[in-house]
């Protein structure tokens, strides 16, 4: 079985790297979620705030190099 990916360059350059780093998108919501996870089971802790999340979010992407 194959697929095969189409662009019509450079209109659709922005969706030709979505494609491309969909497995980077996927491994930060994965990570995030065992961070948030760790956090609940080993830290009890039951609330994280919303500027917490937004620094994981952005290191993680930042990592990826999803974010410059």
């Amino acid at each position: 079985m194959r697929a095969i990916l189409e662009f019509d360059l450079p209109d659709e350059e922005s969706n030709l790297q979505l494609a491309v780093d969909g497995y980077k998108w996927k491994s930060v919501i994965e990570e995030i979620d065992q961070i948030l996870r760790n956090k609940a089971k080993y830290e009890e802790q039951e609330t994280i705030s919303i500027d917490e999340i937004r620094t994981i979010i952005t290191d993680k992407m930042t990592y990826w190099g999803l974010k410059e």
